[in-house]
């Protein structure tokens, strides 16, 4: 069941991602596609870097935590960037 979840959410947010890429689909769909994608990644991101700052663990912990809310950020900018440009 865990893994059917996680297929259908890749599927959704891969099909978003590549959707808000598109010139095919109207300004419209892409502009809340991307803010859906945005939201979604910048929610997650604070919740991981608030975590590494706030958990108790050990010093890897944290900066596993760190490090992946960085890769996102780094994903969203790509994202956005990439977006920006097929305008």
């Amino acid at each position: 069941m865990d893994a059917l979840i996680e297929i259908i959410l890749e599927l959704i947010i891969e099909g978003a991602a590549e959707g808000a890429k598109s010139k095919s689909f109207p300004k419209t769909i892409r502009y809340i596609l991307l803010g859906a994608i945005v939201m979604i990644f910048s929610c997650i991101m604070v919740l991981l870097i608030y975590s590494s700052i706030v958990i108790a663990s050990g010093l890897l912990v944290r900066l596993l935590l760190f490090g992946t809310g960085l890769l996102i950020a780094v994903f969203l900018v790509k994202l956005i960037k990439d977006v920006i440009k097929r305008l």
